[in-house]
This record gives C-alpha cells, sequence and structure tokens, in this order.
C-alpha cells in the first residue's frame, strides 16, 4: 500500500541543455517578476549522503525505502535478498548488514515520533530525507564522509541524522498537501529520545539575491 519512489538526482545548471534553462528562466520570472530578484524563493543546502525514506503506510505500517530497494517494512530484508540472490561479496554483504541496522535505527525514530507527535502524524506520509548514518560513514581527517563530501562528525552519542527534503503521500506518491508543515515539525524535534537527530538543511539570507548583473532577463 505504499508506492516506490524512483530515484532523481538533481540537474546542475552547467549541465543542463539550453531549452531546459530556459524553462528556468521562464519558472524564475514567474515567481519574482520581471526584476529576477530571488527574495521569495526557498533555498536548501543539498546534503551528500545516503538518499532514503521514511513514514507509515494508509494503515498506519512503519517502512523505510532506501534509494533503490521499495518500501521495507520487516527487518533483516537487506541481507535476505542479498542470501536470495546468492551474493557472497564480503562488502555488499557487509553494506546490507549496516541497511538492516539503518532500517531499526529508522523505525526506533518512528516509535519516538509517535511518542512525540502523535501515532496519526506519519500516517499516510512519505518522507524524502537525506540520511547520515554515522556506520556507514568513511573516516577522513577526522571527519566522515559517505559519497564525496567530507563533514563535521555528528554530535557526542549521535549515530543518526535525518535531513527531511519534502513529503509525500504514500499510498499514491502524490506531493503532501502539509508537506512544509510536516517538515517544520520534525526540525522542530531536534534530538531524539536515542542516538537520533533531525537536521533542517534551510539556507537563510539576510537580503534578496539580485541576478540582474549576470542573467538578462
Amino acid at each position: 500500500s505504499v508506492t516506490k519512489s524512483k530515484r532523481q538526482g538533481v540537474q546542475h545548471l552547467e549541465k543542463m541543455k539550453d531549452v531546459d534553462f530556459l524553462d528556468l528562466l521562464d519558472e524564475l520570472r514567474d515567481e519574482t517578476g520581471e526584476n529576477f530578484r530571488l527574495d521569495q524563493i526557498p533555498m536548501t543546502l543539498k546534503i551528500d549522503g545516503l538518499g532514503g525514506r521514511f513514514g507509515k503506510s494508509a494503515n498506519g505500517r512503519p517502512f523505510f525505502e532506501s534509494s533503490r530497494s521499495g518500501p521495507i517494512t520487516k527487518p533483516g530484508a537487506f541481507t535476505a535478498h542479498m542470501k536470495s540472490q546468492g551474493i557472497n561479496d564480503e562488502e555488499k554483504i557487509d553494506r546490507a548488514v549496516k541497511y538492516d541496522q539503518l532500517f531499526d535505527e529508522i523505525m526506533d525514530a518512528v516509535n519516538d515520533i509517535d511518542n512525540k507527535l502523535g501515532k496519526d502524524f506519519l500516517r499516510n506520509v512519505k518522507v524524502h530525507c537525506e540520511i547520515l548514518f554515522r556506520p556507514m560513514a568513511v573516516e577522513e581527517d577526522g571527519k566522515m564522509k559517505f559519497v564525496s563530501v567530507a563533514y563535521d562528525n555528528l554530535p557526542e552519542g549521535i549515530e543518526l541524522a535525518l535531513i527531511p527534503l519534502f513529503v509525500e503521500q504514500a499510498d499514491t506518491g502524490e506531493p503532501h498537501p502539509k508537506s512544509d508543515q510536516i517538515k517544520a515539525a520534525l526540525n522542530k524535534i531536534g534530538r531524539l529520545d536515542k542516538n537520533c537527530m533531525f537536521i533542517d538543511n534551510t539556507l537563510s539570507k539576510n537580503k534578496e539575491i539580485d541576478v540582474t548583473g549576470i542573467i538578462r532577463p
């Protein structure tokens, strides 16, 4: 009863096709008017961690979904899948074991969210997020790296950081009408009861960004 989400990458400006870039300019003009001052457009920091989703189905069953797995509701599913495929590669098995550990941590986080915000808060909700899970990081000069960017270590006692990006309805995959409110409520929690925390990646700006000197409207 939970739709599988497709992995979606970020379109970089320098790699964008000309026609897509022109479409972007049209969108910016629609959002800002003819002056192209970007004072009302929300901005977020791109986090280079592990892509994931979590929430509950319409009937209230918790789930976790990696970038490619589809919704997972049972512990041990990642290693079970590896065994069913006959995969014996130690590195891949180790990563599957860590994904199973991550699943357990996410389920604990969902339980803590229930305690703080109510059992129906995540019902039929899929939260897309970036994940910083300490056991899956590579140590580099006292920092932790998941893909290509090295970050400061998480606070003492924190093994898992969740950075909410946007929210969908779990059963249809359509944008959730309360996406912004759900994301704000999760970020407001900050640290959960155990070893997990939420991080807000919203960028604040103290003045408008004027791009008229860069792009001729």
